[in-house]
């Protein structure tokens, strides 16, 4: 980047951050706060240090977990499963895990991963459900419903307990959304 668009950025910053300051004494304050730890200010950019980026290839790694969660829709895979089928080699952990962060997927117990558009049409269908007149469901009613295996009905169940759309009493779950 040229040092104009620096600058640019860095008045974009200053700008939202303390528009009645000098730019002089604005970069004073982070170039301390950057000696501090505080942020990473680097040629391009200035973030906190937890902030993560990807790079490209960590990027297209990401499109490809999108892809094959799309793909497996309610056949949730292992993150074992899904580091081979999307390629992600000896990161695959932390990509997973910037996915999860991200919103591009949901993890459920037993190491399972699902697509957050596919976690989001399970809760809007049981939202159907409950609309419809349906308050508890049982394992059998809702892998009925979804089409689903024991091996991923379980513990996407886990997750809807965990996020409050359901409350197992029980051998059944109570639909807690309201209609």
């Amino acid at each position: 980047a040229s040092d104009d668009s620096r600058d640019n950025r860095l008045i974009v910053l200053r700008t939202a951050l303390a528009p009645l300051w000098p730019a002089e004494a604005f970069r004073d304050w982070l170039d301390t706060l950057h000696q501090a730890g505080r942020v990473v200010a680097t040629r391009d950019t200035v973030r906190i240090p937890s902030h993560q980026s990807l790079s490209g290839d960590a990027a297209e790694a990401v499109e490809r977990i999108a892809a094959v969660l799309l793909a497996a829709g309610l056949e949730a895979p292992t993150e074992d499963e899904l580091s081979v089928r999307a390629e992600l080699g000896p990161r695959a952990a932390s990509i997973i895990g910037f996915a999860v962060r991200k919103g591009v997927a949901v993890r459920l117990p037993h190491g399972l991963v699902i697509a957050s558009s596919v976690w989001l049409q399970v809760v809007s269908r049981l939202r159907e459900e409950a609309t419809g007149g349906r308050a508890t469901l049982d394992v059998a009613a809702f892998k009925e419903i979804f089409g689903l295996t024991r091996r991923v009905a379980i513990p996407l169940l886990e997750r809807l307990d965990d996020q409050g759309v359901t409350q197992r009493i029980g051998n059944e779950r109570r639909l807690r959304l309201s209609p």
